[in-house]
């Protein structure tokens, strides 16, 4: 297969369906990619055994592009078989509400390993203390068996198949499906890269008067270089645009019903069913013009509640949605037969772990210099590059200091970047995150359990993933916090159920120091965005921001909570004799800006009497940070560490508490967001 003849077709198919026949989409995107896959049609049988000869010889004479008009599947739907996984990989399978599952103390490592109901084998658990139960399908659990470091003894899986028969492929159906999934997940990348308008800092200045920065320019540039996709030409659609109105989690349905009227004047029924479209596919177009200036004042009048609303070409709208459809195709490789799902998804690992990635085209640095008084900031803050490459502001080493008083500063003062940041992976696994905010609620809903279930099938591959994560996890943290508008499908609270609250995973993270990279940011931004000054104390104090903020509070709030927990889990999970980590000289101070922010944290003074007429609710906000900030520091207080280290641990700690009183130790102005 000539891999340009794919690369041809995913940019003219626009075009060739006149920039809006998306019903064919599906149809056509499927149709392409299984024959690419297959070496052009030769081994369809490995992918659907009940496909019959009439449908294969309609094939012979099949060319890219593919006919438009005959959108006949040429595939049938997959034989039934029974699910296996091979030996030596983990199965990985995610649950589906109403799946069993099964839980042993005696085999599992913690309570969080456990089996899908084809792993599970009685006989490998007689007298063991085993608990089962239905998955509600609402968390990020998936089967661990295969998984070393999952289970204290080797288990004899009721499913596994021998992984041999990976080798007897043959050689150029693994070149076809390899090349065919690597152009899908760069054409995704290529397509996102552009699909910057929602990101608050770009969309705060897009489309505003006066602006160099507009929607017209963004999408003529944002055409795909002929040069890396075949010679072919992405041609824009001068003459249809779009306005588009998306979802998020802090407007109600009748405010997305009012801008739409506003900027639309459809009937109202017809504002109902886009308000429907909008909840369920997290976008939707509410108004068609010929030229981009015709949909300015619609734009304007769309927002004037908060909603995020943008402009775009119909062929940018309809690349988007081929992303959608590329992206669902790649999931239904896992749902094929064991060889096929098997293959795949080892590809898929292999590809998005690869390091050195480049996008075929950067959005360039002049298109945002001068938005803002710190332009790399705000990138870092938006999950956006900069001249194509990833900002490095995470604060994560301690910046030389004098005397103990430096340490009462700001954070953003205390602490500083980490050089070995500036040189991280840049791998296809790390673009998908930084763009993960872009995608459409589709997408999302999907991403976190997608990445993971191909990630964690094998001990080398986890470790990569791990190393990955965490090189990025100072600007994914941030940019949850500060920029997700649907922050509730954020895909940190599936890739850290899985590799935090692993003890080898944790105890790797440990061992190459990388602790501070999740400490530091979430010190940060617990200071900065949910703290104000307590000079009672002397030190900033995290509070409840829901009733200040009520538009951006979600966010902040499951960031900081996502951030508290990844450090419970990582001290939980952890080895006791490893924690000695936190008692570098380093680490306690991170340590330190970071527990700061919890030291004297209000009080709760439950009132009584007859006049009490509403319960306070400030407990909730107490269950949420003080019962795992101090599960923190109880585990902390009990760890097995070197006694010179505790000693240096300890008395800067003393110190830090005992260094005068809190009036005088706020000798600055204390610069918080808040």
């Amino acid at each position: 297969m000539d891999p340009d003849d794919l690369r041809r077709f995913l940019v003219s198919l626009p075009s060739k369906l006149g920039y809006t026949d998306n019903d064919a989409l599906e149809q056509c995107l499927f149709k392409a990619l299984y024959y690419a896959a297959t070496a052009e049609g030769k081994y369809l049988r490995h992918l659907f055994p009940l496909i019959i000869q009439d449908q294969i010889d309609e094939l012979d004479n099949y060319e890219f592009p593919l006919s438009l008009h005959d959108r006949r599947p040429f595939y049938t739907v997959k034989s039934p078989e029974k699910y296996t996984h091979p030996k030596g990989r983990a199965c990985a399978r995610t649950f589906k509400k109403g799946d069993p599952v099964f839980q042993c103390q005696d085999c599992s490592y913690d309570e969080t390993c456990v089996l899908c109901v084809d792993c599970f084998n009685p006989s490998d658990h007689q007298d063991h203390s085993v608990f089962s139960y239905y998955s509600r399908g609402i968390s990020s659990g998936m089967c661990d068996c295969g998984d070393p470091e999952a289970f204290v003894v080797p288990l004899n899986c009721k499913c596994q198949t021998d992984s041999s028969e990976l080798e007897n492929i043959p050689p150029d159906f693994e070149q076809s499906l390899r090349l065919t999934i690597q152009i899908c997940l760069d054409y995704i990348l290529d397509v996102t890269n552009f699909s910057i308008q929602t990101l608050p800092f770009i969309h705060d200045h897009i489309d505003t008067p006066g602006s160099p920065l507009t929607s017209l320019r963004l999408s003529n540039y944002s055409s795909l270089p002929s040069g890396r996709y075949g010679g072919a030409v992405d041609t824009n659609s001068s003459n249809l645009w779009y306005l588009v109105l998306w979802n998020d989690e802090n407007h109600t349905v009748d405010q997305a019903l009012q801008a739409i009227l506003a900027a639309s004047k459809l009937a109202k029924p017809r504002a109902q069913a886009l308000t429907q479209v909008i909840s369920e596919q997290g976008k939707a177009v509410i108004l068609e013009k010929s030229s981009y200036s015709e949909l300015l004042v619609p734009l304007r009048n769309a927002q004037l509640n908060g909603l995020v609303a943008t402009i775009c070409s119909a062929r940018d709208y309809m690349k988007e949605s081929m992303v959608e459809i590329v992206f669902a195709w790649l999931q239904s490789l896992a749902e094929g037969n064991t060889l096929l799902s098997s293959l795949s998804s080892k590809i898929i690992a292999e590809l998005l772990l690869q390091p050195n990635h480049q996008l075929s085209k950067v959005v360039p640095a002049e298109f945002i210099k001068g938005l803002s008084i710190d332009d790399k900031r705000r990138c870092f803050e938006n999950g956006l590059l900069y001249d194509g490459k990833f900002v490095n502001a995470g604060l994560c080493e301690v910046s030389p200091y004098d005397n103990l008083s430096q340490l009462y500063k700001p954070a953003h003062l205390v602490l500083t970047k980490s050089p070995k940041l500036d040189r991280i992976s840049s791998s296809r696994l790390q673009f998908f995150l930084a763009f993960e905010i872009r995608f459409s609620t589709k997408v999302r809903r999907q991403l976190g359990m997608f990445l993971v279930s191909h990630l964690i099938v094998d001990i080398p591959s986890k470790r990569a993933f791990s190393d990955q994560y965490i090189e990025l996890y100072p600007q994914l943290i941030t940019t949850m916090c500060l920029s997700d508008r649907e922050e509730e499908l954020n895909s940190m609270s599936h890739i850290s159920a899985q590799l935090l609250t692993c003890p080898a995973t944790v105890s790797y993270i440990l061992q190459k120091d990388q602790l501070g990279i999740i400490m530091g940011p979430v010190a940060r931004l617990i200071e900065e965005h949910s703290a104000i000054w307590n000079y009672d104390s002397g030190y900033p104090n995290l509070v409840d921001i829901t009733n200040d903020k009520p538009h951006t509070y979600r966010s902040i709030v499951l960031a900081i909570q996502r951030g508290i927990d990844d450090i419970r889990h990582i001290i939980d999970k952890s080895v006791k004799s490893s924690l000695h980590s936190f008692f570098t000289h380093k680490n306690t101070v991170i340590l330190l800006m970071f527990l700061r922010n919890f030291q004297g944290y209000w009080a709760l003074e439950r009132k009584y009497g007859d006049h009490v007429e509403i319960e306070q609710m400030d407990y909730i906000v107490h269950r949420l940070y003080s019962t795992p900030v101090l599960d923190i520091v109880q585990t902390l207080a009990s760890a097995e560490t070197d006694i010179k280290v505790a000693q240096d641990a300890t008395k800067l700690i003393i110190d830090f508490l005992l260094f005068e009183t809190g009036q005088e130790k706020c000798t600055w102005y204390p610069r918080f967001r808040c």
